[in-house]
């Protein structure tokens, strides 16, 4: 199927599906040029990659030197240590390029993963369109994001996109142990990163195979850290344990920061319920969990995609840390939600389509009723107590996350 003629189409048999998706890719195409104007204008700031060069550029020379991998500094690395592996190689440039180059390998991965689970679902892309689809996820406000800070997110979701990808042809290939022992592995590897995308690994409990292959991962990848000296490990758990003083932050968009001291990156989609928020994310990680598993009675692929994308979607729900920063892994959700509800009778492929565009939009809508808005227009400033509710990403994660439980729910009950 080629995806060109395949949107051509739509404007036909789902209208809707069509216009809407249309403003969003245009919103996305447009985006970066957007973007470039704010940095010329001063109006917001560049391209910084502050984390690369604060946290894994400093962890690669403390490695190749032979210094304290997980020094008490301000921007600590808190990444398994054969992680650093990846990073060390960087050190060679200057800390700036470093982070350039990151960002490139970075889209590299990404966007090759990306191709590769839009490939797994029959789709055929030619050379233009997979220029404008690398284009528009550059210009997706999360991508700019971790792309000034040089951030870890768009490689490990590119991980996760091959994952994904690996998934869906082991099925395709009469259930193959090999492509479901990588797609088990390549959600853990990514989640060793980041503990808080644990939930990726929803789909593992549908699957022997996967489980085994993130299991192979876990020991790998402690197995690996040990060479580097079991105190050194202890560190790294330690670090684990207490964080990096998460939930003290006062700068813009910090955890603990009012939603009215709005920053770029400012996402709390749990905001309103203030400190019952901790019991909440534990009460979605687990349940997530258990509505799974409990949906390992119904082996179809209605139930086993929603499965993958409600693992995904569950991520900014789960972190401790939420921001945008977070939505960056839902891509790989976005795409099999869309695929999944385009083969369903009664599908509405339109939800995963909107709820980019919202998560698109959310950091300026929010900073428009939350901050620069009523410089513009006063009366802006009567809708504070509004604002946990003027999160455009809250709803777009409400939406995922409501659509997925409800195809399981669908699957089990049919």
């Amino acid at each position: 199927m080629d995806l060109s003629t395949a949107f051509r189409r739509t404007r036909r048999s789902r209208p809707r599906l069509f216009w809407l998706s249309a403003v969003t890719l245009a919103s996305l195409l447009v985006f970066p040029a957007v973007e470039i104007a704010l940095q010329s204008a001063n109006l917001v700031p560049g391209f910084t990659f502050y984390d690369f060069r604060g946290a894994f550029y400093t962890a690669g020379e403390r490695f190749l030197s032979g210094k304290n991998l997980y020094a008490d500094v301000h921007n600590p690395y808190v990444y398994p240590p054969v992680v650093v592996l990846l990073f060390a190689p960087f050190t060679v440039v200057s800390p700036w390029m470093a982070g350039l180059l990151w960002n490139v390998f970075s889209l590299a991965v990404l966007g090759a993963g990306l191709f590769a689970l839009v490939r797994s679902f029959g789709v055929r892309l030619s050379i233009p369109l997979r220029v404008v689809l690398l284009w528009a996820l550059v210009g997706f406000f999360p991508t700019i994001l971790w792309l000034k800070a040089g951030q870890v997110s768009g490689f490990l979701t590119g991980l996760f996109c091959f994952a994904v990808a690996a998934h869906r042809r082991s099925w395709q290939d009469d259930d193959s142990t090999t492509l479901a022992l990588a797609s088990g592995a390549l959600t853990t590897i990514s989640s060793s990163f980041k503990p808080f995308y644990a939930p990726s690994g929803a789909h593992l409990l549908r699957d022997k195979k996967r489980f085994v292959g993130a299991v192979a991962a876990v020991v790998g990848i402690v197995g690996l850290s040990l060479f580097f000296g079991v105190e050194t490990f202890t560190d790294y758990l330690s670090v684990l344990t207490h964080g990096k003083g998460w939930g003290q932050a006062t700068e813009p968009g910090g955890i603990s920061t009012d939603i009215t001291n709005w920053g770029p990156f400012f996402f709390r989609p749990l905001y309103f319920f203030g400190s019952a928020a901790l019991y909440i994310r534990l009460a979605l990680t687990f349940g997530v969990a258990g509505l799974v598993l409990y949906s390992r009675r119904d082996d179809s692929a209605r139930s086993e995609y929603a499965a993958l994308a409600l693992g995904l979607t569950t991520i900014p729900l789960a972190s401790p840390i939420p921001d945008l920063f977070a939505v960056t892994p839902l891509i790989p959700a976005f795409i099999v939600s869309l695929f999944n509800e385009l083969q369903l009778d009664d599908g509405l492929p339109e939800i995963p389509v909107l709820s980019v565009l919202l998560f698109h939009v959310h950091a300026y809508t929010l900073g428009f009723f939350a901050g620069f808005g009523a410089t513009i227009i006063p009366a802006v400033s009567a809708l504070e107590p509004l604002l946990p509710f003027l999160q455009a990403g809250m709803w777009a994660l409400a939406l995922m996350f409501g659509l997925q439980v409800y195809r399981i729910g669908q699957s089990v009950r049919a």
